[in-house]
């Protein structure tokens, strides 16, 4: 069920994140592997768990790479903010199977636990790296590490080093973004401030990103195939489709005049993935296909054609992208 929030109750709550997170512009384009989606799939049955650890991933692996760890936050980064950080009680213990050691995102190879976190982080030969805690001065250690527990930890993001296990050399995504989705921090922000949206809501983001980067024009998706292919239940998909549509996060374009039960092939609609420079911290209107009875389509003939299998739109690869746009840059 759709839940009301003014325009001002989800800015207070999106500038609690920025405030909590220290966010700034910089740091909004975060990459994540294309695999998650099948991986997460696989290894956990129910969706919403899906989704938390799609969104689990994505704020650890970004927290690693802003080097969070080493400012002086409002919050500190531990298990129980992370949960709220994600819209979760922090003491919600359904979900501690997904991120505790030995749990599901350490048994696939993306997680696990480490004491020696991330200060600072530089460019060495176009490659970054990182300054960790062991690294600095004892002057430096007790400014930076202040009055957390001896053996505080933190959750290293494997894929982000390393892309497969077998890898002796660093492969990872923050060494090599061929095979990624990019999704904007604000979009995180965005998801996690909304009643409507959260961690699903963010998850069906991040997948129709990725989708669209392989279709340049945009994704031709019906509801159940997104079902399928999200795990996310048909009747909770056409809910955070909306919530997305009324926050201008993603644009659907109806390749039909009507929907009835009456015609036999249909279209697919075309879903388009908006900028963070488009999404409202209001909800907005937007045009819906129209229904139409049985009895008032005479013609079941006269539709659209059967739809043809999308094809990946030529130079869609991410990598491509980038080059694209070093060149435009030079």
């Amino acid at each position: 069920m759709q839940q009301k929030q003014s325009e001002r109750e989800l800015a207070l709550k999106m500038k609690e994140y920025i405030n909590n997170l220290n966010y700034l512009n910089a740091q909004s384009k975060h990459y994540m592997p294309n695999e998650v989606f099948k991986d997460l799939q696989a290894n956990i049955e129910t969706n919403p768990h899906v989704a938390f650890a799609y969104s689990y991933y994505y704020l650890i692996s970004w927290l690693y790479k802003t080097v969070k760890y080493a400012e002086d936050l409002p919050i500190e980064i531990n298990t129980k903010t992370i949960k709220k950080l994600l819209g979760y009680n922090q003491n919600y213990k359904p979900i501690n199977y997904i991120i505790k050691k030995n749990g599901v995102l350490e048994q696939i190879n993306y997680i696990k636990n480490e004491w020696d976190y991330p200060v600072q982080f530089y460019k060495e030969d176009e490659q970054l790296q990182f300054t960790t805690i062991s690294d600095v001065d004892d002057y430096e250690y007790e400014t930076i590490h202040k009055n957390r527990r001896t053996d505080y930890e933190i959750k290293y993001p494997i894929k982000h080093f390393y892309r497969n296990t077998e890898d002796n050399k660093k492969t990872g995504i923050f060494y090599d973004t061929a095979n990624t989705h990019v999704v904007p921090f604000e979009a995180f922000m965005h998801c996690m401030s909304s009643k409507n949206l959260g961690t699903t809501g963010f998850y069906l983001y991040a997948y129709l990103k990725y989708k669209n980067q392989l279709y340049r024009g945009g994704y031709d998706a019906s509801r159940t195939k997104l079902a399928e292919e999200t795990g996310i239940s048909r009747r909770a998909l056409t809910n955070y489709l909306n919530a997305l549509r009324a926050y201008n996060m993603i644009e659907v374009i109806h390749n039909q005049d009507y929907f009835s039960l009456n015609i036999k092939d249909t279209k697919a609609s075309t879903i388009k993935v908006n900028d963070p420079e488009k999404f409202t911290r209001y909800e907005i209107g937007y045009k819906k296909l129209p229904i139409k009875k049985k009895s008032e389509v005479t013609d079941t003939n006269t539709f659209i054609e059967k739809e043809e299998p999308q094809k990946p739109t030529h130079n869609s690869s991410f990598s491509m992208m980038i080059k694209n746009e070093h060149k435009q840059l030079s």
